[in-house]
């Protein structure tokens, strides 16, 4: 190989009775899978001269507990973690972390994979120095029951905390700018979500299902200014309402793909508001397939072509911008915002039909209160129309 690398890829692949590794020096790189599956390395001796490890240098190396570093490098060993220029996690011994796993202060960056299936980490406490949490950082740690993200973090990868079981309840800080995907998938466990408010929504991203398969989530707050859904909360069977903030920036990022919201899994939906900015619910829009679901609102909605992944809708609300509504839903009610006028201008005889044909009583805000509305419908306030505030 050149001066300063190793020869090869997987050059110790599988060497499973190599105990301890001199690394010599002058070489400055440790490509990927350099000892993978050299599951009875114990000890590995790095060079001063060494500048880059790949994450998967010592790939399923489950046994390794010592890294020595030679004085005048870059890396250093303490309490089982390889750290680069002293603000980096490159690397973390399995048998060497358990316990309360504190990340010492001066730590800004944590690797892909740093942390993860390390069953052994029962608690955890980040710096305040921290920026970034890389992907698959943490993901499968199922003895953490909790982590408090300081102000300083600006990124989650994907799969960071994926699978972390144990976690119940978390906030997320209005200051971090990018969730990678899937951040806290799998998290069974949690129960409480609070999102805050950003502090630059412009310049914040958010990958796709963040939160899925959280099947125990049943309290959700999102930031009002949170940039896009992404179907964040995909098959979370345990949430019962989900309510999106008006100032969702899109339901997907992605401006080439179909504008659609999956309700997949999400079996115990029973309250689903869309934000205003919403206005065209047009066809393969819900992904999914829900069987009931008490109360759906799409205050901004201009035309309804489709809602057919939402079956069994006992209250439907409907704007007075609604413009053309073309859809054989199955609803109990439906309330329409404008005047009847406006309902049969907007309504095709197609709707019309199946309507009618599936027995929904469609009611009318035509003089502003709520002219022939149950009062059963919805609870309402003191000197307010039934159709406001819901």
């Amino acid at each position: 190989g050149s001066a300063g690398k190793l020869a090869t890829m997987m050059m110790f692949k599988d060497c499973k009775r190599l105990e301890t590794a001199v690394i010599r020096e002058g070489v400055t790189d440790l490509p990927m899978n350099l000892f993978w599956g050299c599951t009875s390395l114990r000890e590995v001796s790095l060079p001063s001269t060494l500048k880059t490890i790949n994450r998967l240098a010592f790939r399923d190396c489950d046994s390794l507990a010592t890294i020595n570093c030679a004085e005048g490098g870059i890396f250093s060993f303490e309490n089982g973690m390889l750290l680069k220029n002293g603000n980096e996690i490159s690397y973390v011994c399995k048998p060497g972390v358990s316990g309360q796993l504190d990340i010492p202060e001066g730590v800004e960056a944590i690797a892909d994979n740093a942390f993860k299936g390390i069953t052994a980490i029962t608690g955890l406490k980040l710096p305040s120095t921290l920026k970034s949490i890389g992907g698959g950082a943490f993901q499968g740690c199922t003895g953490i029951t909790g982590v408090e993200f300081p102000a300083s973090l600006q990124s989650i990868g994907y799969g960071a905390f994926q699978g972390c079981a144990g976690i119940e309840s978390l906030r997320i800080p209005g200051t971090l700018k990018s969730i990678g995907g899937y951040a806290f998938g799998s998290c069974t466990g949690l129960k409480t979500l609070v999102m805050d408010d950003l502090a630059d929504a412009e310049g914040t991203t958010y990958g796709d299902t963040i939160f899925a398969d959280c099947t125990s989530l049943n309290s959700v707050r999102l930031p009002q200014n949170m940039p896009a859904y992404n179907d964040m909360f995909l098959r979370c069977s345990s949430l019962p309402e989900l309510v999106l903030p008006e100032g969702l920036g899109a339901l997907n990022s992605n401006p080439n793909a179909p504008i659609q919201f999956s309700v997949s899994g999400m079996t115990c939906l029973d309250k689903l508001v869309l934000p205003s900015s919403v206005k065209d619910y047009s066809f393969g829009m819900f992904m999914g397939d829900l069987e009931q679901v008490s109360y759906v609102r799409v205050p901004g909605a201009k035309t309804i072509g489709d809602l057919f992944g939402i079956r069994n809708i006992r209250v439907l609300v409907l704007p007075a911008t609604l413009e053309r509504y073309n859809v054989s839903q199955k609803a109990e009610i439906i309330l329409f915002g404008g005047t009847k006028e406006q309902w049969d201008a907007a309504a095709t005889d197609f709707a019309k039909e199946s309507l009618e044909k599936n027995g929904t009583k469609v009611f009318f805000e035509s003089d502003g209160t709520g002219v022939g509305a149950p009062a059963t419908i919805v609870k309402q306030p003191e000197g307010k129309s039934v159709f406001q505030g819901i």
